[in-house]
């Protein structure tokens, strides 16, 4: 089959970009042997469909829908589920977030993410399962890294954006591990490197690294409302 095709300059990549052209032939014809081409998305030609409207199967998406504000990522509904998924009255659940490194291949991890909600790195979760009071630990911004990498978001602003119990920087965790620590305290964490160092405690602490990852598998199983909410609007953009 023959194509008529155009060699474009690509200046961004300094390379050449192939554009085929189907034959004259090959067109769609309506019943007449007219050339049929092919609607436009511009608003002069949406038909009857109108700037906010959503219609499933169309092309039109209502956009104060799409950016309707869901409210906190329910990061303690989602800590209570795992909780129920462990079978345990108490414990504390011990999550580290990513450092500065890609996770795999991708970002964040999914399981820090599902139980905090936050997407920036050097971040930590800790959960009381007894007291039910979820925490989320970040950095404090350095100034000087600002300008290269962004601002992370302040106390205030983890706080209203995610439905934890406190937001306190990272650089009092271990501090108060050692505080809230008693004895025969289990400790729950993913992987054995990831479980806190608690150098220095003489009380008996047991870490377990077997059960907290098919437990938020199998809390993750079934969808939030919050969740739902999410993937309704990437199906709609997609």
């Amino acid at each position: 089959m023959d194509f008529n095709h155009d060699l474009v300059l690509v200046d961004e990549f300094d390379a050449l970009s192939i554009e085929v052209k189907p034959a004259a032939s090959s067109r769609p014809r309506s019943a007449r042997g007219k050339e049929v081409k092919p609607k436009s998305l511009t608003p002069g030609n949406a038909g009857t469909s109108k700037p906010n409207e959503r219609v499933l199967g169309s092309n039109t998406l209502d956009m104060a829908w799409l950016h309707k504000d869901l409210g906190k990522f329910p990061a303690k509904t989602h800590a209570r589920r795992v909780a129920k998924e462990l079978g345990v009255k108490s414990g504390l659940i011990y999550l580290l977030g990513q450092e500065e490194k890609l996770y795999e291949d991708s970002d964040m991890s999914p399981d820090f993410y599902y139980l905090a909600g936050a997407d920036f790195p050097g971040c930590a979760v800790t959960y009381d399962i007894a007291q039910d009071y979820l925490i989320l630990w970040v950095p404090r911004m350095d100034p000087r890294t600002v300008l290269w990498y962004g601002r992370t978001p302040s106390l205030d602003e983890c706080k209203a954006a995610y439905d934890v119990d406190s937001v306190r920087f990272i650089g009092a965790l271990d501090r108060t591990l050692r505080l809230v620590i008693t004895p025969g305290t289990v400790i729950y964490a993913l992987h054995p490197d990831q479980a806190p160092k608690l150098e220095g405690v003489k009380k008996a602490v047991h870490i377990d690294t077997t059960k907290l990852k098919p437990a938020m598998d199998n809390a993750r199983v079934i969808k939030t409302d919050y969740e739902i909410a999410l993937i309704r609007r990437a199906n709609a953009v997609s």
